[in-house]
């Protein structure tokens, strides 16, 4: 047991975690346990797929999976809907109600501040540099005592940058002992050949990864994510999960992508189709930057870019009535008329810049 036993709230540490039919066996030749409706719907929904029992609620096989892929330890290893079950369960396992406070750096993702609000813990946002990186003593600054959690987006959503490594790691060693440091890399595959943090993971007990299967797998409709931690904060994690977080239509999808993409065909199909965006991204930049009323084009290592215009409210209100939906990022700071792109196929491209001239000429 580690000293993150003691960050956590104790009646979590204390509590006793629900346990389901299916997290006490998997395996069987009858199942008489868990109260479910013995016949199979009649519609024929998932063909062979037994849709009417419980499936395991952290799988075993998708575990070693994803252990494969990431390259990490099966213990090591959390799971639920997308990323968001993750940032959910650290806020409800690390901040006591009205007491504990999680630390963000403006811009990035809203989903942080809303767990907050929603465990009643504070949010404490100390400004990003003005290239949208952090200074760790900025943040240490800033936080206290109570500061549980630093939810950190490496590259960020929605600027599109990298924070910066050795800054990340820097904070975490700093904060050893004090607090968790979460960095969300839901798009890290699109930043060329920079790798992940996963593998400090082992030398820094405070230091949780997430990762996503939504956005270079192509599976946001799945709704499957990871996060990578010391074990003892996956045991708490899964003290707070739901029953039966991954659903078996998920299960199946999950198994499938996994055993695609770690096979040949699939590792080389998969960085194919990543470069295929970066390429068409790069190019959408570069044919967006010319336009008269485009102020600037942020650089970018993700799948997605943001541009400064001269009226943003106008000009996204101007696409969605030609069909086509980009976001006014304008409410964050440091992004005053600034929207964000994510990129499409070439002809959605050009559709986006044909909507752009046709607002250029208005």
């Amino acid at each position: 047991m580690t000293d993150i036993y003691k960050l956590a709230r104790k009646n979590i540490v204390d509590m006793k975690a629900y346990s389901s039919a299916r997290s006490i066996v998997t395996k069987a030749d009858v199942f008489m346990d868990a109260n479910e409706n013995p016949l199979e719907p009649e519609l024929d929904i998932l063909g062979d797929t037994c849709i009417n029992r419980y499936p395991e609620p952290q799988p075993e096989e998708i575990k070693k999976g994803i252990s494969s892929l990431y390259k990490t330890k099966i213990e090591n290893i959390f799971m639920g809907r997308g990323s968001d079950d993750a940032i959910d369960a650290l806020v409800r396992v690390f901040c006591e109600a009205g007491r504990d406070s999680i630390a963000i750096c403006p811009p990035t993702y809203g989903m942080y501040e809303i767990a907050a609000q929603i465990q009643g813990a504070e949010t404490i946002k100390i400004p990003s540099t003005a290239d949208f990186d952090i200074k760790p003593e900025n943040i240490l600054k800033n936080i206290n005592n109570n500061t549980k959690l630093v939810f950190l987006c490496s590259p960020n959503n929605p600027t599109g940058n990298l924070l910066n490594r050795n800054s990340i790691l820097e904070l975490c060693k700093k904060l050893e002992n004090r607090a968790l440091v979460i960095v969300d890399e839901a798009y890290i595959e699109f930043a060329g050949n920079t790798s992940s943090l996963v593998d400090y993971t082992e030398s820094n007990v405070n230091l949780v990864v997430m990762r996503t299967f939504s956005k270079a797998f192509s599976l946001a409709g799945a709704r499957f994510g990871v996060a990578i931690a010391n074990r003892d904060v996956v045991s708490l994690l899964n003290k707070v999960r739901a029953p039966y977080p991954i659903s078996t239509p998920s299960i199946i999808v999950i198994k499938k992508m996994l055993e695609y993409i770690m096979s040949d065909e699939g590792s080389k199909a998969v960085k194919n189709r990543i470069k295929t965006i970066i390429k068409n991204r790069n190019s959408l930049m570069e044919k967006t930057g010319k336009l008269p009323f485009v102020e600037k084009v942020f650089r970018t290592d993700a799948n997605f870019f943001v541009i400064k215009v001269d009226d943003a409210k106008g000009l996204v209100a101007f696409c969605r009535e030609q069909g086509i939906i980009i976001r006014d990022r304008s409410n964050e700071p440091g992004l005053e008329n600034c929207v964000r792109i994510t990129t499409g196929t070439e002809e959605e491209n050009n559709k986006l810049i044909k909507c752009f001239a046709k607002w250029s000429k208005k």
